[in-house]
């Protein structure tokens, strides 16, 4: 980010307008609010030009990224892409860009892929940690396993019973913090989310499951 805004500023023709930046990175428009940002600024006639380092920086999917790109270019917004080395509003522009974010969102699925591949085979495996994560009441052993902490769990189980009286999680949390009790972290508040976690941990049963959430398919790659 410093590069391009050194860039800009360098470039006696250019204006630098601000930079937008996302904390995590979405695929889709929708979940990355510096981009919507960004593209409301062009919008508005606030911006001529971006400069991004990458396609893959600018959008992950295909269909997203081509209905931004003919919106810019119908707003005459140009958009340079530094290691790609090309220019939106350039003759062959879309073209060439069309080309790279094809290939650029195959090789994003591949990896996830991938990911999602191996983390499927760490679970055919009893031993793996994915079976042993820590979570409030137990504590990791040398072998990497988990192993009763006996006063966490004393109150994992003051938890469960004040919970089965018919107790509110919100009087569960103030109660913990009328006993002094600290968080998992350390804390003084227990946050109500923290609580509900622990009531909802299947491991507290003796079951580990994998693959409760999963992210959505990428979008269709269909040209638009």
């Amino acid at each position: 980010m410093d590069f391009e805004k050194k860039d800009i500023l360098e470039n006696s023709d250019w204006e630098y307008v601000g930079t937008y930046t996302d904390i995590k990175s979405g695929r889709t428009i929708s979940s990355r609010p510096g981009f919507q940002s960004l593209l409301a600024d062009c919008e508005a006639g606030k911006i001529d030009m971006i400069y991004t380092k990458s396609i893959s920086r600018f959008g992950r999917n295909c269909v997203d990224f081509l209905v931004t790109l003919r919106r810019l270019k119908e707003l005459k917004v140009d958009v340079f892409f530094y290691n790609e080395q090309i220019h939106l509003l350039s003759q062959a522009g879309e073209l060439l860009l069309t080309l790279h974010a094809g290939i650029a969102q195959a090789e994003s699925e591949n990896k996830s892929e991938n990911i999602k591949w191996g983390l499927r085979r760490s679970t055919m495996d009893p031993d793996s940690p994915a079976f042993s994560r820590r979570c409030y009441g137990y504590d990791r052993n040398e072998e990497e396993g988990l192993i009763l902490n006996i006063a966490e769990a004393r109150i994992v189980l003051k938890i469960f019973d004040w919970y089965e009286q018919g107790w509110s999680i919100v009087r569960i949390k103030k109660e913990l913090e009328a006993l002094w009790v600290p968080t998992p972290t350390g804390k003084k508040k227990w946050p109500v989310k923290t609580i509900e976690n622990i009531l909802t941990n299947e491991k507290y049963t003796g079951t580990s499951v994998y693959g409760e959430t999963e992210s959505a398919d990428f979008p269709s790659t269909v040209p638009v």
